[in-house]
């Protein structure tokens, strides 16, 4: 008995005989067939964030994940004012944060995804030792 050859992208009769001529001519197809595959499946592009004007007030900080939360007015085009944790990707500026200090950043959103950049203090914490006047 001969040998019984395992043919996975076509058909074999017999040991490495094809079952018509035709499977031949598809042949050269199947590898621009993979790679159309690849590109249509591969990672697309990320769309650019679209990005908001934001000014508030911290009033907590998460140094583990990076967070501020930010008591904000309205977000002009993406959500009203309220209190809300922002992740702050960037180290350096996520050290400059104090809790009281005004701020102004850029909030970038993609998706369900958002996060503070270009962080900028715009009044200092107020000292809590300082005389009331």
């Amino acid at each position: 008995m001969g040998r019984v050859a395992i043919c996975p992208l076509w058909y074999c009769t017999g040991p490495g005989k094809l079952e018509t001529d035709m499977h031949r001519r598809q042949w050269p197809f199947l590898p621009l067939c993979i790679l159309g595959l690849a590109n249509a499946c591969g990672n697309q592009p990320a769309t650019p964030p679209k990005q908001y004007q934001v000014r508030g007030v911290v009033v907590g900080l998460a140094p583990p994940n990076r967070l501020v939360k930010l008591q904000h007015g309205e977000i002009k085009g993406w959500m009203e004012a309220m209190t809300m944790d922002f992740p702050v990707p960037d180290n350096a500026e996520y050290s400059q944060l104090k809790m009281g200090q005004t701020i102004e950043a850029t909030v970038s959103v993609r998706d369900i995804d958002y996060w503070l950049t270009g962080i900028r203090v715009v009044a200092a914490a107020a000292d809590p030792g300082a005389p009331k006047p």
